[in-house]
């Protein structure tokens, strides 16, 4: 019984400093057109309730938070139910699924540290990065928790390279972004993809300096859609890059980007998957030739252990 309110009063406690942090946020930081705001570290009490008493604990914690905020943003809350907050008329599964994303599911925490196995630590990442080696199930390998946090920096790595290319951001964009995303369990992240991206950003400039020397019509720019469409499956070619070194991923990224808007004409259009056929294209002439000629990264630490 002292255990249980302990733990209720340790917990409201929490909450308390929660709402306190939004308080402040509100007072101090402008609010953002459509109501959100960025808060002062306001969700890191929450956070600490799940650490200290365990999931179910922390997502009941969260779930009272998010009712506390529906209740601090009534004037938001209210207006997505009014005509003309979504458009014409009040689209009620609208209003319904903000108040379900934007408060109830971002506000629950219940999703601990400790939950996500073994793995976890910055440490372990790092080894996903520096490995030497092809990681095929992440999660396997290193724990669920260094996995959820490769989609999290994979996810800003894309972004800033998006960014930096000045790639449009409209829905096959974020669609793009998502389909890389799915590749993180199977192996890829920052420290194998950055030789693909680079490989594309210097094929663009290479081939755009040539097409302008010669008076050619140059549609290869690095942001021309096609072009980052192409990058998403080139991703496909990140386990060369593991296996055999960054210069062979580098390689394969030059030759999908020669390939990935000529391959069309083989298949007429087709084969709506043409980036990963691509990289697949790509495989096939590279992979037997590099098994033949060179050895794995692998192979090579096994010959100097010896």
């Amino acid at each position: 019984m002292f255990n249980k309110t302990k733990r209720l009063t340790e917990s409201a406690m929490l909450l308390a400093v929660a709402v306190v942090l939004e308080l402040c946020s509100k007072m101090f930081i402008p609010e953002l057109p459509f109501g959100g705001q960025i808060t002062l570290v306001s969700m890191l009490p929450v956070v600490l309730i799940s650490y200290r008493h365990g999931v179910r604990w922390g997502l009941t914690a969260g779930f009272a938070y998010a009712l506390i905020e529906m209740a601090i943003g009534t004037k938001t809350v209210a207006a997505a139910f009014q005509p003309g907050y979504f458009g014409d008329g009040v689209l009620l599964l609208n209003a319904l699924a903000m108040c379900l994303l934007d408060y109830l599911l971002a506000n629950i925490d219940g999703f601990r540290y400790e939950s996500c196995s073994s793995g976890g630590s910055l440490k372990d990442y790092w080894n996903l990065l520096k490995n030497r080696g092809q990681v095929n199930n992440v999660s396997g390998t290193l724990g669920n928790a260094t996995f959820l946090m490769n989609v999290g920096v994979f996810g800003l790595f894309i972004l800033g390279y998006y960014n930096l290319v000045g790639a449009t951001f409209n829905g096959v964009t974020f669609g793009l972004i998502f389909c890389m995303l799915a590749c993180c369990n199977s192996g890829s992240h920052p420290g194998n993809v950055w030789p693909i991206m680079v490989g594309y950003v210097a094929s663009s400039f290479v081939f755009g300096w040539i097409s302008k020397l010669t008076g050619g019509d140059f549609t290869g720019a690095i942001n021309a859609q096609a072009i980052v469409v192409g990058l998403c499956y080139a991703n496909g070619l990140s386990p060369i890059a593991d296996k055999y070194g960054w210069f062979w991923g580098f390689l394969g990224a030059i030759l999908h980007y020669c390939m990935v808007t000529t391959v069309p004409s083989l298949h007429g259009g087709f084969c709506l998957y043409n980036g990963g056929f691509t990289a697949a294209l790509v495989c096939l002439l590279m992979v037997p030739a590099l098994e033949r000629m060179l050895k794995t990264k692998e192979e090579k630490r096994a010959l100097k252990a010896k």
